[in-house]
């Protein structure tokens, strides 16, 4: 599974390295610095097989990035992957065709539950594809 996860910063992409730790048979993960980073490398034709987005990130948010994806890329899977959500942020999430909301939580067991819903997002059979 090709994942692209986006965040803030390269000091919040640790995510990733968890999640190569922990499931790296399973998941390479592509790392990006902020939104406008990560659809360049969509954009630039790399294999992306699923999209993870944190929610806030400068110059757009993951719901902004979101939208953009949809537009783009309608049947690529997008998991908003957060700690600063909300239920408001959830519903608009939602609202706006997200394949999965993931909240970050304490402790290494949360890339377990991250890798599962990222199998889960790109087998799906309703599951989208770009």
């Amino acid at each position: 599974i090709e994942c692209l996860l986006m965040a803030e910063g390269p000091e919040e992409l640790e995510a990733a390295e968890m999640l190569r730790e922990r499931r790296p048979e399973q998941v390479a993960v592509e790392m990006a610095a902020g939104a406008e980073a990560g659809l360049d490398v969509i954009e630039s034709g790399a294999a992306v097989d699923c999209v993870v987005s944190d929610y806030r990130m400068p110059g757009m948010s993951g719901i902004e990035l979101l939208r953009v994806v949809r537009d783009r890329y309608a049947g690529l899977p997008f998991i908003l992957y957060t700690g600063k959500g909300s239920e408001q942020v959830a519903k608009r999430a939602i609202l706006d065709d997200v394949t999965d909301y993931v909240e970050k939580d304490v402790g290494t067991e949360q890339y377990d539950v991250l890798a599962e819903r990222i199998n889960k997002a790109i087998r799906a059979p309703s599951g989208r594809r770009r």
